[in-house]
């Protein structure tokens, strides 16, 4: 194991960070401190450096889930939570404003997990249960 190589970048966050590859890039994303989702891209030849770092109209309450989108372009697919408390889905393509979003009426606590083709949340009963359900966007 190496745990040795950290590189810290000077970047305030409002949440958790995100990790997800798309066509061979490895994606960073999280809020920032006005709540706007914002994408980066990691090189590990220069990691001192984070490249292509956009900040999205979209904003989220809670860390985003993120999964490739599956086409040549390295466009990823998002899950996030709106300031209603509900699960939201679209398409990050590479610029300020995600794409074919979807609202649902589910809403969560925490943020969703995504993993195509499924969405996983909390749910907001007394409970919390866990919830699963087959999504296509």
């Amino acid at each position: 194991s190496t745990f040795n190589t950290k590189v810290t970048y000077n970047i305030a966050v409002m949440n958790s960070t995100t990790l997800q590859t798309a066509d061979g890039v490895l994606f960073v994303a999280w809020e920032d401190t006005s709540s706007h989702l914002v994408f980066a891209q990691y090189n590990s030849s220069n990691p001192a450096t984070l490249n292509a770092v956009v900040t999205t109209t979209t904003t989220s309450t809670l860390p985003a889930s993120l999964f490739t989108a599956g086409v040549a372009a390295p466009d990823l697919r998002v899950a996030w939570i709106d300031s209603n408390a509900h699960i939201n889905l679209g398409i990050y393509e590479g610029d300020s404003t995600l794409h074919n979003v979807v609202t649902t009426t589910q809403t969560s606590p925490y943020g969703p997990a995504l993993y195509m083709p499924f969405l996983s949340w909390t749910g907001t009963n007394t409970t919390q249960s866990v919830n699963i359900m087959p999504v296509s966007f």
